[in-house]
């Protein structure tokens, strides 16, 4: 939790029992949390409070948010490379995981930029397929 209150006090946020736990709530976990999750892993607490929350979160660059299965909002922790927001869907469980990937997609994607004149600031890569749970199951 004291990294929780590190970040916080870092963006100048007030620290709160609850924005504690939540921006706790992503450390501990860097998968994408919606708010509706978010909210049930914390307990008794608003769900428009926790919906605020993540929204300054958003705004403060501490948390980045993406569309998960159905077009519901979701939220990871920002990425310390801005070119590492990447999630996996699986289209069976609808379950969404963040990952990390390197060399291949970022020389592709530096050649683009270069061939365009392009100056890219984040990439977004969603990959759709089964996690191994449903391809076992």
């Amino acid at each position: 939790m004291n990294q929780a209150v590190e970040l916080l006090r870092s963006r100048g946020m007030r620290v709160t029992p609850l924005r504690k736990c939540l921006l706790g709530l992503f450390l501990e976990k860097r998968g994408p949390y919606s708010a509706a999750e978010a909210h049930h892993a914390l307990g008794s607490c608003d769900l428009s409070t926790v919906y605020r929350a993540l929204e300054s979160f958003e705004r403060k660059g501490l948390l980045v948010a993406s569309r998960g299965p159905g077009g519901v909002a979701v939220f990871c922790i920002q990425p310390s490379e801005p070119l590492q927001h990447n999630h996996f869907e699986c289209r069976k469980c609808g379950r969404l995981f963040h990952f990390h990937c390197s060399s291949p997609i970022d020389l592709l994607i530096e050649e683009i930029s270069n061939a365009n004149g392009f100056e890219v600031r984040d990439v977004e890569l969603r990959l759709t397929g089964e996690c191994s749970r449903c391809r076992e199951g």
